[in-house]
C-alpha cells in the first residue's frame, strides 16, 4: 500500500503544480504580451504624433517661405514701377523742356523776347522732390536759354512750369509766379 501512497502524492504535487504553474505561466505571459501591445501601441501614437508634428511645421515653414516670396516679387513689382514711374517723370519733363523752348522761340519769333533759344533747362523749385513717386505734382523752375558764355553759364528766359505726374498735363508762364 505504500507505494499507491507514493503515487497518489506525486500525483497531487503534479497536479498542483499544474493547477498553480501553468495558470501563474499564463499570466505571465498574458502580462508580457499585454505589455509588448502597449509599448507598440504607445511607439506607434508617438511616431503618428511626432509626423503630425513635423508636417504642421513643413506646413509653416512652407506657409513662411511663400509669404517671403510674395514679400520680395511684390518689392520687386513696386521697384519696377517706381523706376518706370520716374522714366515717365523724366519724359515728362523732357517734354515740358521742349514745350518751353518751342514757346519761347514762338515769342523770339513774334519780337517779344531777344533769341535764338537754344534750349531750356526746368529743375525742380525749392523744397520740390519730384522724383518721389509718392508725390504727384512739382513745380520747376525753367530757363529758356538764349546765351552761354565761355564760364558754362548760361543767360536766358525765366519760366515757371506746374507740372500734375498723375495727369501728365503741365502748364508753364514766363517769370516767376
Amino acid at each position: 500500500m505504500k507505494k499507491s501512497r507514493a503515487r497518489v502524492a506525486s500525483w497531487s504535487r503534479r497536479r498542483k503544480l499544474l493547477v498553480f504553474v501553468v495558470p501563474l505561466l499564463l499570466v505571465v505571459a498574458a502580462a508580457g504580451v499585454g505589455t509588448y501591445l502597449k509599448i507598440d501601441h504607445d511607439n506607434r501614437v508617438q511616431a503618428e504624433r511626432e509626423g503630425r508634428e513635423r508636417e504642421r511645421r513643413e506646413a509653416a515653414a512652407e506657409r513662411e517661405r511663400e509669404r517671403r516670396q510674395a514679400a520680395e516679387e511684390e518689392r520687386r513689382l513696386e521697384a519696377s514701377f517706381d523706376r518706370a514711374e520716374r522714366a515717365i517723370r523724366r519724359d515728362t519733363v523732357a517734354s515740358l523742356e521742349e514745350t518751353v523752348t518751342e514757346d519761347a522761340q514762338e515769342a523770339v519769333n513774334e519780337g517779344i523776347l531777344d533769341g535764338p533759344i537754344l534750349r531750356t533747362e526746368c529743375d525742380p523749385g525749392p523744397g520740390e522732390t519730384p522724383m518721389d513717386v509718392s508725390v504727384s505734382t512739382a513745380v520747376y523752375d525753367c530757363l529758356a536759354i538764349y546765351a552761354e558764355d565761355a564760364d558754362g553759364t548760361s543767360s536766358g528766359w525765366v519760366y515757371t512750369a506746374d507740372v500734375n505726374f498723375d495727369s501728365g498735363r503741365y502748364s508753364w508762364s514766363l517769370g516767376e509766379e
